[in-house]
């Protein structure tokens, strides 16, 4: 009897086969609907992948700017540190092109003359430039006109003198040069020229 009741129990074959038919029929969808369903998933897959792209353009986007704005920051930091300590700068040059000739060999304008050179390699390397002016023709980007002069040699509307260097951070201008122009030659020969 035990075994007449697990073969009742168990399914033959046949009757297995008939319900795996019936159960993968109803869950099979006809052709139609598979390429439907498809067409969706590849609408969804197309529609994903367009949304990622844009949203990796916006990141690099945004990493780009804030890069570039903090480099702009860093410049302008630079820039708060060094500009006060310009006008030293420019004492320090002008005591050192003033000292005679008979006492250049005396410690004390040694030392000075030393003093100028490092305080001048120091702030090259702080990433400050001079501008270079003179004989240039004016811009009124990197020179402030102070005044305009007849000059035998330089042309109408160069540098001809400069009264304060100008210094920029790489392209950002920090203080602009203070320069006199050029009106030309002294009988008029480009002095007619727009400076």
């Amino acid at each position: 009897m035990a075994q007449q009741n697990d073969s009742a129990e168990q399914p033959t074959a046949e009757q297995a086969t008939a319900e795996r038919a019936t159960t993968d029929d109803d869950a099979a969808p006809n052709g139609a609907e598979t390429a439907a369903a498809a067409e969706t998933n590849d609408g969804q897959v197309e529609e994903y992948r367009s949304l990622l792209q844009r949203e990796r353009a916006d990141f690099i986007n945004y990493r780009r700017r804030v890069e570039a704005e903090r480099s702009a920051q860093i410049t302008q930091a630079r820039a708060d540190a060094l500009v006060p300590i310009l006008p030293l700068l420019d004492d320090l040059e002008r005591a050192a092109g003033e000292v005679p000739a008979d006492l250049r060999d005396h410690p004390w304008v040694k030392g000075m003359l030393l003093a100028t050179g490092k305080l001048d390699s120091a702030m090259r390397a702080a990433g400050l430039e001079r501008i270079d002016a003179l004989g240039q023709p004016f811009d009124p980007y990197l020179h402030e006109a102070f005044m305009h002069q007849a000059h035998p040699s330089i042309p109408a509307g160069h540098v001809s003198m400069v009264m304060r260097p100008g210094y920029r951070i790489g392209d950002r201008v920090v203080r602009a040069a203070q320069v006199a122009v050029s009106l030309g030659t002294a009988d008029g020969e480009d002095a007619g020229e727009d400076s």
